[in-house]
């Protein structure tokens, strides 16, 4: 006989699939400055022992959506960079990635006003800092906090003898006091105890700024940075697996369980994860992928569904990015591509879907309490060994608001017995930023299957009824 439970499940996803013909758009953020404006509205950030995410000074939690703009700062003049964050600001995001220099990548020695940032003496350039300084203010005016990677032994060792020194963190400590920004000595690179002295000296300059180190793709100088206890929070990429996207889903939910296993207990955040270098949630039919790169990787789908990985596995933040060298691109955001002619040109990868949609998810986690949800993997009956295909879910701790995300499917069959009897499920679909319909009721059991509206990529939010 089947279940009672079962066969109303199914009467809902008809419903549902009714429902999609009048989607009700996601709510829309606040369209003016001051009203968006968290570091005004709320202070700077802080850590606070025991928690798991960010605050604001007056305790708001503050969830990252970061963006990879690298080298835009280097390369961007003062007019492209105002435009850059606005753009950034209206589109949902709350930090950006920036180098203090430049990437490896990049074979230009001074920046856009033609400023180095050292002297022969190996002595800061004034103007090229305060021209960095200036951008970062701007940054904050706009309500987006600035992580400035690289400071001490950056990605290439090229001015590693100038900066990863205490004279220089007194420098960039003095500099960005008051700055709405947070100092990385490293960027990309395995543990190095260069960079261990740069916290210590980072933090004497500058004691009320915070400090992390950005790692490498992978797990262990991402743990050994987690043990680190002069750190105020750790990072960790998921990364791309040199464009293998299965390897790159898993780490997704590999890294934060890992972390999240180990003491202390603070915030970790996915700082990059697989880049959308295309545009679209399709890979360009031109391009015949790199070495070793099975053609599934850096497209809008990646970039957008990361994001909910790890949001729902123990991140307390996520950073997007935009642009690859791989596919016959120029970078687009993160390495600034200036070319007009080029499908990645900046100023139209800045507006990709994608980036959008980071955007559709960043309101959805502000409407409910996300600093309360815990990974609940475990309450997915009917769990995918894919990596692309897997569920995520997580729960309040009080077992009154689930959290689901469903990159493929038709259905997802869940525990619910943890939570009260009476529950109200709705359908927000991840690509559009709009509800399925309004919410409809169901009863909590052990095993129920909950239909999506139609096969593809959904986000369920279970929540006690009122």
């Amino acid at each position: 006989m089947i279940p009672v439970i079962w066969m109303a499940a199914v009467l809902l996803g008809a419903l549902f699939a009714v429902a999609c013909a009048m989607a009700i758009p996601a709510t829309s953020p606040a369209t003016t400055q001051g009203e968006t404006n968290t570091l005004t509205l709320h202070g700077p950030l802080v850590v606070t022992e025991g928690k798991r995410h960010l605050t604001h000074r007056d305790g708001t939690p503050f969830l990252w959506i970061g963006d990879t703009a690298w080298n835009t700062a280097f390369h961007a003049s003062m007019p492209e960079w105002r435009e850059y964050i606005d753009a950034r600001a209206s589109q949902g995001f709350n930090v950006v990635q920036v180098h203090a220099t430049h990437s490896k990548e990049v074979p230009e020695k001074i920046n856009r006003n033609g400023h180095a940032p050292f002297d022969e003496s190996g002595a800061p350039v004034a103007a090229y800092w305060q021209d960095l300084r200036e951008k970062i203010r701007h940054a904050n005016e706009r309500g987006l906090v600035v992580l400035l990677v690289g400071v001490g032994v950056p990605q290439q060792e090229e001015h590693a003898q100038q900066m990863a020194t205490e004279s220089f963190a007194r420098y960039i400590g003095e500099l960005l006091k008051d700055e709405a920004v947070i100092l990385s000595p490293s960027m990309d690179r395995p543990h190095d105890e260069r960079n261990d002295h740069m916290v210590a000296w980072l933090k004497a300059a500058a004691p009320n700024l915070l400090v992390t180190q950005h790692p490498n793709n992978t797990l262990p100088p991402a743990l050994a940075y987690h043990h680190d206890l002069t750190l105020d929070f750790s990072l960790y990429q998921s990364g791309h697996s040199g464009g293998k996207a299965d390897p790159a889903y898993a780490a997704a939910f590999d890294f934060p369980a890992a972390l999240l296993a180990e003491e202390p207990l603070r915030p970790i955040i996915n700082s990059e994860a697989m880049y959308d270098g295309t545009g679209t949630d399709q890979r360009d039919q031109r391009d015949q992928g790199n070495q070793g790169d099975p053609g599934d990787s850096w497209s809008g789908r990646h970039a957008r569904q990361l994001g909910w990985i790890s949001l729902l596995n123990g991140s307390a933040g996520y950073t997007y990015g935009a642009g690859e060298t791989r596919l016959g691109g120029k970078g687009g955001i993160w390495k600034f591509n200036r070319d007009e002619k080029a499908f990645d040109y900046w100023r139209r990868a800045l507006k990709w879907k994608s980036a959008e949609q980071v955007g559709h998810m960043a309101r959805f986690f502000a409407a409910v309490a996300w600093w309360r949800l815990q990974p609940a993997m475990n309450l997915v009956l009917n769990q995918s060994p894919e990596p692309q295909k897997r569920i995520s879910a997580a729960m309040t701790d009080d077992s009154t608001l689930l959290i689901a995300f469903v990159p493929h499917g038709s259905e997802i069959v869940l525990d619910l017995s943890r939570m009260p009897k009476k529950l109200n499920v709705r359908c927000f679909d991840p690509q559009t930023g709009e509800w399925a319909g309004p919410a409809s009721p169901i009863f909590a059991s052990a095993n129920i299957a909950i239909p999506m509206p139609r096969a593809g990529e959904w986000v369920l939010k279970i929540e006690v009824m009122d």
